[in-house]
């Protein structure tokens, strides 16, 4: 064929199109993504809205006991990854992350507040009282007079708990921040 006979449209799908090596990047991507999927819990699977293909060929690798069958089939699940919108697939995974990792660090702080009750008590009571609506703390200052006679659960996951609702409705500082050492 001529060069005279190449359309102009063909010369721009060329350019378009990947190299072999982007494409095997792609490939692998699309695989990982697959097994990060097959991973999840069912209740965060179902949060994505997988086209039914993917939903069974997830639950069919679940029985797949061989490794060379293994990896074909992550590859096929990976094809059917390419024909969805994987990339808002992507973009939700990384949310989830994000959110998990915020919660994880909130978490870190509660925590450090629950240790630093034990001989901070007056300090970290005043800060609350100065930033949180009075009613709100009277159940707050039995949980804490209870976790100090008792530093063991029910009472430290009552009084995390009642920590992490305060935490929610405005974000508690690390203890650091109010002059408060940790033993």
């Amino acid at each position: 064929m001529s060069n005279k006979d190449q359309s102009p449209n063909s010369d721009q799908s060329v350019e378009n199109t990947l190299s072999k090596t982007q494409l095997k990047k792609q490939a692998h991507g699309l695989q990982d993504l697959a097994r990060e999927i097959a991973e999840l819990p069912a209740k965060k699977r179902d949060a994505l809205n997988l086209p039914p293909a993917l939903i069974a060929a997830i639950d069919e690798s679940k029985r797949i006991t061989s490794h060379i069958a293994a990896k074909r089939h992550t590859q096929y699940m990976g094809k059917l990854l390419a024909k969805c919108d994987y990339q808002s697939i992507e973009q939700q995974l990384q949310q989830d992350e994000a959110k998990n990792a915020h919660f994880q660090v909130r978490d870190a702080i509660i925590n450090q507040w629950l240790t630093a009750y034990i001989d901070h008590e007056k300090t970290l009571n005043a800060y609350l009282y100065e930033h949180f609506p009075h009613e709100t703390l009277n159940e707050l200052r039995n949980l804490v007079r209870n976790y100090l006679k008792k530093p063991e659960p029910p009472h430290s996951k009552k009084l995390f708990k009642a920590l992490r609702e305060l935490d929610n409705q405005e974000p508690l500082p690390p203890v650091g921040q109010l002059d408060v050492k940790l033993s």
